[in-house]
């Protein structure tokens, strides 16, 4: 029942008319009115020439050919020759302007998407595939532009012209004009009937493509994951199943439209039919020439062409049109934390940070278990104040909602007072500097990702930060050093570089409280210490939230807090806590089996 249900809700989404694609398109050109206008001044123009050349075709047929008159036929043939000279001029105008209008309209479609997407909470790319989410930002804008460079402003050439060449052929002959006019109901009724189908099976290609990026992605981004197993095999397969589902899916898309086009051309046969046997009956009871028989049968020609174009961008409309639908629904997303109205900058004097009543879990608020109930902790100004406990205690969750990656259900958490939700989150993040256990480097060079939290801070202030990390010396042997490239994610450095590195970015940035989470886990021993003298001079005088499994790392702190299934199960200096038969002894004892902790105890 629910699969139908979602069929049927996708089928629905599917079938929305097309208006608020183009109402929404032409939203984003209008600053660019002189393009518009040059462009469409220029179709007016083309237009306007299209009666030319069956007109003078006529005139030589019904006038300089039964006339004998030599002296015309230049004049004739010049005629030709000026309007299709002018007609690719202003049809080079009409197209380029067109061109650049879509091009400029794409850009800002996204920029739009780009932006919103970074202006999205955690919690939604939680639920989305990165790969999904690049080929929305690439494949479908891509698609989108296809039509809004040439089909979107093609569709206004030809409705102009369409209506031009209709007005004259009727004031021509009505008749004849009436009776081909009904034939283009059909045409627009085949296009409702197969552009709904088009737009389904078209948005079945789309998601296939998203598939297709999202396995690009996840297999390429673990390389190193897939050469351990030995799993190449494994993801050819399964890329070459998504690879299948797309070939699939574009054999349904070009069944639909390969069809389409036919039954168009179809009825303009019929159209043609009727006229070479209507207009030669007339021409023999001598209500027209030949010459205007011919012409007509030219404007008929030029009258299809709009409709010939039209139905061959049907196919791009509805292709653009499911593109169009999954680059709403992102843009519809609404995240989840946002910056109140009239929040304010925050500012730190101490630092004291306090978790007052918070209420959170991950999934629908109050429907999904809470990990945190009713939790209540305070860090003070200037100390250090470390996490431990079992996986999935919470601990990496309290460092999340202070930087205010998700929203508290219920509660509040304070920063010298200041409730998190009354200030801004960029103001907030700031104002805290984050190591993680997963350095957080990005491809370009050591300089780029050092400056990357403070882009304006000076060589001088650059080098003491990477000298206070313990990491000036290792760049300095780097190829390049600041300037050296590190690959994606740091892949070019060890472990205790990519962590030094970090450090460095924190403390250039100076902030004024420091998360560290795991930040030593995955360290040698070597590295380890290095790390813990850059966090020293990290640490100095900063309010600190220090997450350990490696009890080892945590013994100087101010406050350490045990924590169990998102409770305190109990707190104090490490000393106090091993006098204690608790929780925190019977980790370190797990840790350190040789050690008489009732010795270091007292």
């Amino acid at each position: 029942m629910k699969r139908k249900f979602a069929k049927a809700a996708a089928a629905e989404k599917t079938s929305a008319p097309l208006w608020p694609m183009f109402r929404r398109l032409f939203l984003h050109v209008r600053g660019q009115w002189p393009l518009l206008l040059a462009a469409w001044a220029a179709t007016g123009c083309i237009a306007a020439l299209q009666f030319v050349i069956p007109r003078l075709t006529q005139y030589a047929i019904d006038h300089a050919i039964p006339d004998h008159n030599y002296d015309i036929l230049p004049a004739i043939a010049g005629g030709v020759m000026a309007t299709a000279v002018l007609l690719g001029l202003f049809g080079y105008i009409s197209s380029y302007a067109f061109a650049k209008v879509g091009q400029r309209t794409v850009l800002d479609i996204r920029t739009s998407l780009y932006r919103h997407l970074q202006s999205l909470d955690l919690a939604y790319f939680d639920r989305r595939r990165t790969g999904e989410l690049m080929s929305r930002v690439t494949n479908d804008v891509n698609q989108l532009q296809q039509m809004v460079s040439g089909g979107t402003m093609g569709i206004l050439t030809d409705a102009v012209t369409f209506v031009a060449i209709a007005a004259f052929m009727l004031w021509q002959n009505v008749q004849l004009t009436a009776v081909l006019l009904l034939l283009f109901p059909l045409m627009m009724l085949a296009a409702r009937v197969y552009g709904g189908k088009l737009r389904r099976s078209y948005r079945n290609v789309q998601e296939t493509v998203a598939d297709m990026s999202g396995q690009l992605q996840d297999s390429l981004s673990q390389i190193r994951l897939v050469k351990a197993f030995a799993a190449e095999e494994r993801e050819n397969e399964r890329f070459a199943e998504l690879g299948e589902a797309n070939k699939e899916a574009n054999l349904a898309a070009t069944r639909f439209s390969a069809m389409f086009g036919p039954a168009i051309d179809l009825l303009q046969y019929a159209g043609m039919a009727f006229v070479l046997a209507f207009g030669s009956w007339q021409a023999m009871q001598g209500e027209m020439t030949a010459g205007a028989v011919v012409a007509y049968l030219a404007y008929l020609r030029l009258l299809q062409n709009p409709v010939r174009r039209f139905s061959r961008l049907m196919t791009t409309v509805q292709q653009s049109a499911a593109a169009y639908d999954r680059i709403v629904e992102t843009m519809n997303a609404k995240p989840q934390v946002a910056d109140r109205e009239g929040a304010v900058e925050l500012n730190v004097s101490g630092g004291e940070i306090r978790f007052e009543d918070v209420t959170f879990g991950y999934g629908q608020p109050f429907i999904t278990p809470p990990l945190l109930e009713h939790f209540n902790l305070t860090l003070p100004a200037g100390r250090t104040t470390a996490l431990v406990g079992s996986s999935g205690a919470g601990k990496s969750t309290l460092a999340h909602l202070l930087l205010r990656y998700y929203e508290v259900w219920d509660g509040r958490i304070t920063v010298d007072g200041a409730e998190l939700r009354e200030v801004t989150q960029s103001s907030l993040r700031r104002r805290i500097g984050i190591v993680t256990q997963e350095t957080m480097l990005r491809s370009g060079t050591v300089r780029e990702n050092l400056l990357y939290g403070r882009p304006e801070a000076t060589e001088e202030e650059l080098l003491q930060a990477a000298e206070a990390a313990r990491a000036h010396g290792f760049i300095e042997a780097l190829p390049q050093g600041y300037d050296t490239e590190i690959g994606e994610r740091g892949v070019r450095l060890s472990g205790g570089q990519k962590q030094r590195l970090s450090i460095a970015r924190a403390l250039l940035a100076d902030p004024a409280i420091i998360v560290l989470d795991e930040a030593t886990a995955s360290l040698d021993t070597e590295s380890e210490a290095l790390i813990q003298e850059a966090l020293g001079t990290l640490l100095k005088g900063r309010t600190c939230l220090v997450i350990a499994h490696r009890l080892s790392t945590i013994r100087s702190a101010d406050c350490i807090v045990v924590l169990e299934s998102g409770r305190i199960a109990e707190s104090g200096t490490h000393v106090e806590l091993l006098q204690r038969d608790g929780r925190y002894r019977s980790l370190y004892e797990r840790q350190f089996p040789q050690v008489d902790t009732d010795a270091e105890g007292g």
